[in-house]
């Protein structure tokens, strides 16, 4: 669509909504450990960007946005969706501190700690580490607020506005990649909340490196031949449309069986299987089965929007497999299959 078609701003409205509600709902499947992590290697500077529109809808007019990153910043291995969980979380904290304006302050940066450089009030190992700070000029917490903040259920916000959920959730997400964060506070003053993540070690670890959502056009295409099975119908007609105007050749397939009639049928190559996992008569992990053994040059990509407990039972969550959890973004969907083909 045109840049200046007057439609244009209220897709890109209804399309951040639709964002916004799978986020939601990824931040319920997280604090209930349902979530499926995917491990990949993320830069901050380049996620952070890649949100700005939805940040500044969310601090709105009143409230000045400043970024500040390294030039070369290091790599972090991290989930995506948690990444932007962690982050969303403390940027809305730091707006409703602010209700009467203010300034937010995102800070990107390397950190090379060594013993001496404030290890004392850090309790991790010395590195290599990004650091990743959220700073307002809110309206501050007391010490003994400081150090209940990331207590489960902790909240100062007014009944119904606050669930005390946000910051146990990050304190923990930061935790599990072996990082710390720590919070800095003064009433009246503001408040700064600093996250330290280890440096990615050097590729050829198995990792991806995140793919962008950018524009079609400058998207590589492909002319391979993709096996595309899926039985919610409304799904499988948008992602048809989106793979075909990437110049691949669609087969469609309804569920497990009719892929196998699909692929008996068709005598050239098939490049690659994108499928479902949960499925009636014969689920994703076992068509995979069938048709690698008839077909050994064929690349398969599970996709599926079950928790991990279900999926785990379908034996895809595995180092080699590739998997992506729905909802798939469509530029994620075609920058991870061209880097498979």
């Amino acid at each position: 669509m045109a840049s200046d078609d007057p439609l244009r701003e209220e897709i890109t409205l209804i399309q951040d909504a639709g964002a916004r509600a799978a986020s939601l709902v990824r931040q319920l499947l997280a604090f209930s450990r349902k979530q499926i992590v995917c491990h990949e290697r993320i830069n901050f500077r380049d996620a952070i960007l890649e949100i700005r529109k939805m940040l500044d809808r969310v601090l709105g007019e009143e409230i000045v946005l400043e970024l500040l990153f390294d030039e070369d910043l290091w790599p972090v291995v991290a989930d995506r969706v948690q990444f932007e969980q962690i982050f969303m979380n403390l940027v809305v904290n730091s707006r409703d501190a602010m209700l009467n304006g203010g300034t937010v302050t995102i800070e990107a940066r390397n950190s090379n700690l060594v013993p001496g450089n404030k290890l004392e009030h850090f309790p991790s190992m010395p590195g290599e580490y990004v650091l990743l700070r959220i700073s307002d000029t809110g309206s501050g917490m007391s010490r003994e607020t400081s150090e209940l903040v990331f207590e489960p259920f902790f909240t100062t916000k007014e009944v119904g506005k606050g669930t005390g959920l946000g910051l146990s959730t990050v304190y923990g997400i930061v935790k599990q990649y072996n990082g710390w964060i720590t919070v800095s506070s003064e009433l009246g003053v503001g408040t700064s909340f600093s996250m330290y993540f280890p440096k990615s070690e050097e590729k050829g670890d198995g990792l991806r490196d995140t793919p962008t959502e950018e524009g079609i056009s400058i998207i590589e295409t492909g002319s391979e031949t993709i096996l595309l099975v899926e039985d919610d119908i409304e799904v499988r007609k948008v992602l048809v449309k989106f793979l075909s105007r990437l110049g691949y050749k669609v087969l469609e397939a309804f569920d497990g069986g009719n892929a196998l009639t699909v692929s008996g049928e068709f005598h050239e190559t098939i490049h690659l299987l994108l499928t479902d996992v949960v499925m009636p008569n014969i689920h994703g992990s076992k068509l995979a089965e069938i048709l690698k053994e008839q077909r050994p040059d064929l690349k398969i990509v599970f996709m599926s929007g079950y928790t991990e407990e279900t999926i785990l039972r379908y034996g895809v969550l595995k180092a080699e497999v590739d998997f992506l959890q729905k909802p798939i973004g469509l530029m994620t969907l075609a920058k991870t299959i061209r880097a498979i083909l």
